[in-house]
């Protein structure tokens, strides 16, 4: 693809990834003023922000694996599909009716769950070799840009005169909190419509459209012959990469790479950073009066955004250069190492470096297990893989979810909790250094030939290993 189209049709798929992180957290910026609104007591905000908040992931559950089911009809249909949904269901949040916010939430966590598949999955489709983990860490950069939106919201909120009260009830703010994703899904279901009508070459050559795959190729590899190597290429990864059946992905050829897929999934929740972003702000209040509590956790979650944006950005100009495993490797190792930190200063009561430490957690995790694992899923995985990864990726969000607060209230407390994910930091780190593969520059074909006993020949740089001893020895068990 020509000059910067390939990063505007990125931008344009991304903005799946924009509405799902800025929907991830809204409803924290907005759930004090609609309690104040509706004129909840304490027992039914509770009840009411759980329920809220529950519908989105269980939505997510539903929407990534239930994707699966309609692949066959094209990535690009399927995200102007999902778009459409949202455009329909989003306005049900206008009305301050905790009834129609939980239809709405359910119905985001469905787009959500849904775009987690299929953004990865179609940019790793259209993108060169050579820049595929560019683009696809750019796709996650947009994401943090949906959270820091989402959080700087927090902003127009109107004035707190005291606790949860509020000087004007009548402000709409809210609702322009919880419509603002209506414009990304509007703008990219127009995109994907008319400027970037663009189906993957993996899909038409799937449905036997050989020459309209191989005319997106040329798009994609303007030198001459790359096309037609990479359609031959793709022909001969086809069998692999077709939808599956559950029984398929479980046999001696695929079982390696679901178990890859489904580890870097559950290791990007299990390395603790919902908990993180969750202590965050209770850190932020501690040694605060109540009003000042509030604004300055705002300020320190904006603050964390920022920086997750820059720091994924960053990554994204040397992922394709050192590689998918080298960052999650050296990401686990400063995740655990930053983990010790919080426990230390938070025991001695060192707020400022607790903080400090908590920004240097943000900051790997974002560099390392923030985006690769959406990469390397979408590399390793065909469609179906992709699907019972993200549906693995929300049990776990919500397992860390649920079970955070009851460890932090029981008598190991919340240093102790920060323990168990330090330990979890040391156990990625073992799963992405020692059975890993990797997977910069190589093909759909070297890809699935990485646990066959005779591998085709890898398309990489000298020196980058793609297999492991004990990866091929516990992994590569084909009949």
């Amino acid at each position: 693809m020509e000059g910067l189209k390939i990063y505007w049709l990125t931008f344009i798929a991304s903005l799946g990834l924009f509405s799902f992180g800025y929907a991830l957290t809204e409803y924290n910026t907005i759930f004090s003023f609609l309690a104040a609104l509706n004129g909840w007591d304490t027992a039914e905000r509770k009840r009411n922000e759980a329920i809220v908040n529950g519908a989105l992931p269980f939505g997510a559950l539903l929407g990534s694996y239930g994707l699966s089911f309609f692949l066959k009809h094209g990535r690009r249909n399927l995200m102007i599909a999902t778009d459409i949904i949202l455009l329909i269901l989003c306005p049900l949040a206008y009305s301050p009716d905790i009834i129609f916010h939980i239809v709405s939430r359910f119905a985001i966590g469905i787009y959500s769950g849904a775009n987690c598949v299929l953004v990865p999955l179609y940019l790793s489709e259209v993108s060169p070799r050579t820049i595929r983990g560019k683009t696809g860490m750019l796709s996650i950069v947009l994401l943090n840009v949906g959270l820091l939106c989402s959080c700087c919201a927090g902003f127009l909120s109107p004035k707190e005169v005291a606790v949860d009260v509020y000087e004007n009830l009548d402000s709409n703010w809210w609702r322009y909190v919880v419509l603002f994703p209506m414009i990304a899904a509007l703008t990219r279901a127009l995109g994907l419509a008319t400027c970037f009508n663009f189906e993957t070459p993996t899909f038409l050559l799937r449905n036997g459209e050989r020459e309209r795959a191989l005319q997106n190729l040329e798009k994609i590899y303007p030198k001459p012959g790359e096309a037609e190597q990479e359609l031959e290429a793709l022909e001969q990864a086809q069998g692999s990469r077709k939808l599956t059946t559950i029984a398929e992905l479980l046999s001696p050829r695929q079982r390696p790479f679901l178990f890859l897929g489904i580890g870097l999934a559950v290791f990007s929740q299990f390395t603790g950073v919902n908990v993180i972003t969750f202590y965050s702000n209770r850190l932020m209040k501690a040694q605060s009066s109540s009003l000042d509590a509030r604004s300055q956790a705002i300020v320190f979650t904006s603050l964390i955004g920022t920086l997750r944006c820059f720091v994924i950005f960053l990554s994204a100009f040397v992922i394709d250069r050192i590689g998918r495993r080298c960052l999650l490797s050296v990401g686990s190792i400063f995740m655990g190492f930053s983990l010790c930190l919080i426990i230390i200063f938070n025991a001695n009561q060192m707020i400022l470096l607790a903080r400090i430490a908590i920004l240097l957690y943000q900051s790997c995790f974002n560099f390392s297990w923030g985006g690769v694992p959406f990469l390397m899923i979408a590399e390793l995985l065909n469609d179906r893989g992709i699907s019972i990864a993200s549906l693995f990726s929300w049990i776990s969000t919500l397992t860390v979810v649920s079970t955070a607060p009851y460890i932090a209230e029981s008598s190991i407390g919340v240093n102790g909790l920060f323990g168990i994910y330090a330990t979890l930091c040391a156990v990625a780190f073992a799963f992405s250094q020692f059975l890993l593969p990797e997977t910069k520059g190589l093909s759909k074909t070297e890809i699935q030939a990485l646990f066959d006993k005779k591998p085709v020949e890898p398309a990489v740089d000298e020196g980058i290993q793609t297999t492991t001893p004990l990866g091929d020895k516990l992994l590569a068990n084909k009949p």
